[in-house]
């Protein structure tokens, strides 16, 4: 009986190619020179597949610790709002998708006042806002960084790409589905309510 190869990655390594999840960006910081791979012929950064998954395993690792309650997630890019609202709906853990809303994590007297224990920000441009309000607050952020951004203020880097809708889809689905599975919540996530595989 031929014993059935056991899967190297999260999800099959050619999901990984079509969602494009490793794809970076032709401008490389310093503080994400070390997380690169190489470059395409076109100047392009690539990320390892091998470190991209293993950064996603340590992430789901690293939010297992909190309960849905103590997590919040800022992604104000088009691109996330499917996934991260998919995400809110099977975790129970609070996103918003639009402008973040200054001081909440800050201004006690703000009505909508909050106080997590982690932050999750997809884009460390993008939701600056919200980076600079949880370093105030003294709140650890894990941030999907891309090869051009700077890691200032971020105490979990992952780095992936956080520009394209697919590799956004299909990371949001991995950490649902192992948060959910850390945690012993038996809830099923399909990988195609986040992503439309066909259209890959």
């Amino acid at each position: 009986m031929v014993k059935k190869k056991e899967n190297k990655y999260l999800v099959d390594l050619d999901l990984y190619i079509k969602t494009r999840i490793y794809v970076a960006h032709k401008i490389v910081t310093s503080d994400m020179r070390q997380y690169v791979y190489r470059r395409k012929a076109d100047g392009v950064a690539v990320f390892n597949t091998d470190l991209v998954d293993q950064k996603i395993r340590e992430a789901i690792q690293f939010l297992s610790k909190f309960q849905p309650n103590e997590v919040l997630v800022v992604g104000k890019k088009p691109q996330a709002k499917k996934a991260l609202e998919k995400f809110s709906e099977l975790t129970g853990i609070k996103v918003f998708t639009k402008k973040y809303p200054a001081g909440i994590l800050t201004n006690i007297s703000l009505p909508n006042f909050m106080e997590p224990k982690l932050v999750i920000i997809v884009d460390p441009v993008a939701d600056k806002n919200c980076l600079h309000d949880a370093n105030i607050a003294r709140i650890p952020v894990l941030a999907l960084c891309n090869s051009n951004h700077y890691t200032k203020g971020i105490d979990f880097v992952l780095p992936i790409n956080n520009r394209e809708e697919p590799s956004l889809c299909l990371f949001f689905y991995l950490l649902a589905k192992g948060y959910l599975e850390a945690l012993g919540i038996k809830k099923e996530v399909k990988l195609e309510d986040f992503l439309d595989i066909k259209k890959l």
